[in-house]
């Protein structure tokens, strides 16, 4: 069944519109702001459909960067989010009766607070978790080795017949153990499917309807919900859904460098960097379309997205344009 396109009252704004909400807001959040500042963004909110959007979405964002701050411990994350919150109060004037209900339309459309939602569930209901840019090393009881990635979930469930690890949400990488007396299957399942290791070392990505597997070490057996079954050796890597797996291919040396806190660029569009780091830091990375397509090579810390960014813009023909701590967007350098 074909796809339905988005009418273009609610489809997602383009990247121009949603740099103009956000800058629309840092103006509006500054104590500086005056009347004539705010009868323009009322005249620019009310121009059109996805100027609104747009603005939602800024809101959305703000609130979901505001609600981290009190779910951490991190003095430094609530350094940052206190100046923030500071400039926050004078937007809340502006906003009226007629963005409140727009906003109730669109409060989960293109919202990052449902992505923050599902998140904080599956940590509550999980054994271990990580949050956004933090990569976890964990020692399993069997003399194994377990790394998890950011923003992960996973439940870890030993019996007495079989050792198995349920990732909910996010990415882990695993070195089975070679000291279970038992003998005992290893398995790693996801809602997709399940994994048998086969003596190996691999990483598992869930992403949204699909599971991504690479194998470096041994051999991963992948049993599909529907009973698909196929083996993957080491060096491979594949992709299944809970119907069919797709036939492997090479496997990409990126998907086991996150464990060592690396991201890794061959060559690959600046795009999919962004998108790979947008994995590891809160608030928006925007990318301007101009630049999408630039080629990066290199390899990039990967719990300090930020010194990334700058290495970016030391590299290549771009610059850095921080509208709030919370909305960074990376902007073709015509200088």
């Amino acid at each position: 069944m074909p796809a339905h396109s988005p009418s273009p009252s609610t489809a997602k704004p383009d990247h121009q519109t949603l740099e103009e909400a956000a800058e629309w807001f840092a103006l509006l959040s500054d104590d500086q702001c005056s009347n004539g500042d705010r009868q323009a963004w009322q005249q620019w909110f009310d121009s059109s459909p996805q100027h609104r959007i747009a603005w939602q979405y800024v809101e959305q964002v703000s609130k979901r960067f505001h609600q981290v701050a009190e779910q951490t411990s991190s003095e430094e994350s609530r350094r940052i989010l206190g100046a923030s919150r500071s400039k926050s109060s004078g937007r809340r004037r502006v906003l009226g009766s007629g963005l409140a209900v727009f906003g109730a339309l669109l409060a989960w459309r293109y919202s990052p607070l449902s992505d923050y939602s599902e998140r904080l569930y599956a940590r509550i209901n999980s054994d271990e978790s990580t949050g956004v840019g933090e990569i976890r090393k964990l020692a399993l009881t069997d003399g194994g080795t377990l790394w998890i990635n950011t923003d992960s979930a996973l439940k870890i469930d030993y019996q007495a017949e079989v050792r198995r690890i349920h990732l909910q949400r996010g990415e882990l990488q695993v070195q089975t153990g070679y000291h279970d007396t038992l003998n005992r299957p290893f398995l790693i399942t996801t809602e997709q499917g399940q994994l048998r290791a086969l003596g190996t070392r691999f990483s598992v990505r869930r992403n949204e309807d699909e599971t991504y597997v690479a194998v470096f070490e041994g051999a991963v057996e992948i049993t599909t919900e529907q009973g698909e079954r196929q083996r993957i050796d080491a060096g491979q890597q594949t992709r299944f859904s809970a119907q069919q797996i797709d036939p492997p291919k090479a496997a990409n040396p990126a998907h086991r460098a996150w464990a060592s806190g690396l991201i890794l660029a061959d060559n690959i569009p600046l795009s999919r960097l962004v998108a790979e780091l947008r994995r590891y830091r809160h608030g928006h990375l925007g990318l301007d379309p101009a630049i999408a397509d630039l080629r990066v090579v290199g390899s990039f810390p990967a719990e300090n997205p930020d010194h990334a960014l700058a290495m970016l813009a030391d590299s290549l023909p771009l610059r850095i344009n921080r509208h709030m701590s919370w909305w960074v967007t990376l902007e073709a350098n015509t200088h």
